[in-house]
C-alpha cells in the first residue's frame, strides 16, 4: 500500500492484500471523515442469502469459471493500474448513500483486482464533496487536472452533478453517476461529448410511471389527491403535471394542489384530502414533510391509497409518520440487495466486508464499477486514455447484480425498467420489485 498523505485516511487494515484495491479518502483536515465506518443504515425488510462468507468478500473468485490468483503473480502484478476517482457526499446529509456507493464499488474494485485474467487492475480514490456544490466544483478542477485520473464515479446528489457536469464534459471525463436523476444540462455539447457521462439511473421524471401504474393497478384508484409539494421545486410541478394529464386521459379523476415552501400545515392538508373524497393520494415532497402528511392523515382516517418517491423514502419519514407510515409506497430507482435474489451473494458479502446491510445504491455502484472495468479492457489490453473510455463505453453491455447497462441512442443507459416500488410494513420498508412486474 502506498504511503498515505496527512489529508488521507486509509481503508481497514482487513482489506489489505497483494490484489486488494487501496483506497483513500481526501477529506477536510477539520470533520477527519472516514471513508468506511460500521454505522448503521436503514433496515429494509426480505430475507438476505444464507451464504456463509469468511475471511472478506471473496465470494466472486469461484462465479461464473474466473480465475483468480490468491496473491501476487509475476502476470498480475504486471498488470497496469487505472486510478478511478470516487466523488461523494460523505460528510453531509446524504453520507449514508455516499459511503453505501463507495462501498459497493470497493468491493468491486477488489473483486476486478483479484482476478488475475483481467488485462488491468483497479486503484479507487475517494474525494468527499460533502454534498455542497462549491466543494463539487472545486473537485471536479483538481480531478481533470490530474492526468492519472481516469475516470469519475459519482457524485451523489443532483446539486452537485449540476454544478460539476460542464467541467468534466468540457475535459472528457469518463463519469458514471448511480444516484443523479437530474438531465444533461450542459449547452452546446454534442452527443458524442455528452456520452462521456453514464448516467446509470432514469431521470427524476420517469418517476411518475411506477407511482401511475400503482396508482391504476393494485390501488385501482379513481379519485387521486396530487400534492405538488413547492419545497421540491420542478420535480414537484413535473411529476404532478405529468400523473393529472395521464390519469385524466383515462378518465379518473385527477386534481393539484399545492403546498409553500415554507410552513406546512399537514393536517390542514389532510383535511382537503377528505373532503375531495379521493381515494388516493399522492405525495412529492421530502421525508420530514411527507411524514408529517402520513400521520395527519391516519389522524383523519384516511384509508385510501398512499404514494411518495423516493425523496420521502427513509428513516426520517418512518420516524416523522410513526404509526402513519404503514401502507405507504414508493417508487424509486434503486432496488434492495437484501430481497433480490441476484444479489444476495452481494449482501452477504458487504455485510461480511463493512458489518452492515447494503445501503441505497451500493449495488449499483457495484455494477458500475464492473461495467467500467470491462470498458477500459479492449482485445485483452487496457485502455489508458480518457478519450479511449469514453468512446468505448457506448459499446459495452454488462448485465449486472441491480441491472443491465447498455447503451442506445434514444435512452442513453438507462429505461423505464429501473425503477421499483417499496411499501412499508411493519415499520420498515419492503421491496416490491420492479413496477411492471409488480403491476402485471
Amino acid at each position: 500500500m502506498e504511503a498515505i498523505e496527512p489529508t488521507r485516511v486509509s481503508a481497514p487494515a482487513d482489506t489489505a492484500s497483494s490484489e486488494a484495491a487501496t483506497v483513500t479518502s481526501l477529506v477536510d483536515p477539520e470533520s477527519r471523515t472516514p471513508v468506511v465506518g460500521r454505522r448503521g443504515f436503514l433496515r429494509i425488510g426480505g430475507a438476505a442469502g444464507a451464504l456463509v462468507v469468511g475471511g472478506g468478500a471473496w465470494w466472486w473468485s469461484t462465479r461464473a469459471g474466473r480465475k483468480t490468483g490468491g496473491g501476487a503473480s509475476p502476470a498480475s502484478a504486471s498488470r497496469p493500474e487505472l486510478v478511478v476517482a470516487f466523488q461523494g457526499d460523505l460528510s453531509g446529509t446524504t453520507k449514508d448513500t455516499g459511503h453505501a456507493q463507495l462501498n459497493g464499488a470497493q468491493l468491486a474494485v477488489e473483486r476486478v483486482n483479484a482476478e488475475s485474467s483481467r488485462p488491468l487492475r483497479l486503484k479507487l480514490r475517494a474525494y468527499d464533496d460533502g454534498g455542497e456544490p462549491e466543494r463539487a466544483r472545486d473537485l471536479a478542477g483538481r480531478l481533470t487536472a490530474d492526468k492519472g485520473v481516469l475516470a469519475v464515479l459519482g457524485p451523489t446528489t443532483d446539486r452537485c452533478f449540476v454544478a460539476v457536469e460542464d467541467t468534466y464534459t468540457k475535459a472528457v471525463m469518463p463519469v458514471l453517476s448511480v444516484s443523479v436523476g437530474v438531465a444533461p444540462q450542459v449547452k452546446g455539447a454534442n452527443t458524442s461529448t455528452l456520452r462521456s457521462h453514464a448516467a446509470l439511473r432514469p431521470a427524476d421524471q420517469l418517476l411518475a410511471a411506477p407511482c401511475y401504474a400503482y396508482l391504476t393497478g393494485p390501488a385501482h384508484a379513481r379519485k387521486v389527491f396530487l400534492v405538488d409539494d413547492r419545497a421540491e421545486g420542478d420535480f414537484a410541478w413535473t411529476l404532478c403535471d405529468d400523473l393529472q394529464r395521464v390519469l385524466r386521459r383515462e378518465g379518473r379523476d385527477a386534481t393539484v394542489t399545492s403546498v409553500a415552501a415554507g410552513t406546512f400545515d399537514s393536517a390542514a392538508l389532510a383535511g382537503k384530502v377528505m373532503a375531495d373524497r379521493a381515494d388516493a393520494v399522492v405525495f412529492s415532497g421530502s421525508h420530514e414533510r411527507a411524514g408529517a402528511f402520513a400521520s395527519a392523515l391516519r389522524k383523519a382516517r384516511f384509508t385510501g391509497a398512499r404514494v411518495a418517491t423516493q425523496r420521502a423514502f427513509g428513516t426520517r419519514f418512518l420516524k416523522s409518520a410513526g404509526a402513519g407510515a404503514e401502507g405507504w409506497v414508493f417508487a424509486t430507482t434503486f432496488i434492495d440487495p437484501t430481497s433480490a435474489p441476484r444479489t444476495r451473494s452481494f449482501t452477504a458479502a458487504y455485510r461480511a466486508r463493512f458489518g452492515e446491510r447494503p445501503g441505497w445504491y451500493a449495488a449499483e455502484a457495484y455494477d458500475a464499477v464492473l461495467f467500467l472495468a470491462e470498458v477500459c479492457a479492449r482485445k485483452g489490453s487496457a485502455l489508458g486514455e480518457r478519450g479511449a473510455i469514453v468512446r468505448h463505453m457506448s459499446e459495452v453491455d454488462h448485465r449486472g447484480i441491480s441491472r443491465t447497462i447498455e447503451y442506445t441512442a434514444d435512452k442513453g443507459y438507462t429505461n423505464d425498467a429501473l425503477l421499483f416500488l417499496f411499501r412499508t410494513v411493519g415499520g420498515e420498508f419492503d421491496f416490491l420489485g420492479q413496477y411492471k412486474e409488480v403491476v402485471s
